[in-house]
């Protein structure tokens, strides 16, 4: 699974598929954390936060956090 921002503010969820899912969902997430990552956003966490509570919370989760920010 991998998520595609692109340019345009838009951002695509591809899976097991040649097409992509459109996500229209103010919030995001994939992987084993994503209902906590999704909470803490809910809660006005940063991305990065969430990713930090995740990795807390989730044995499946850590190794690092990359972030990577959408220049306008």
């Amino acid at each position: 699974m991998v998520l595609v921002l692109q340019p345009d503010g838009k951002v695509r969820q591809y899976e097991s598929s040649p097409y992509p899912l459109q996500i229209e969902n103010k919030y995001w997430a994939i992987g084993c954390g994503r209902d906590f990552a999704m909470t803490a956003m809910y809660l006005g966490k940063t991305s990065r936060e969430a990713v930090e509570i995740a990795s807390a919370l989730c044995d499946g989760c850590g190794n690092g956090i990359d972030s990577l920010e959408l220049e306008k």
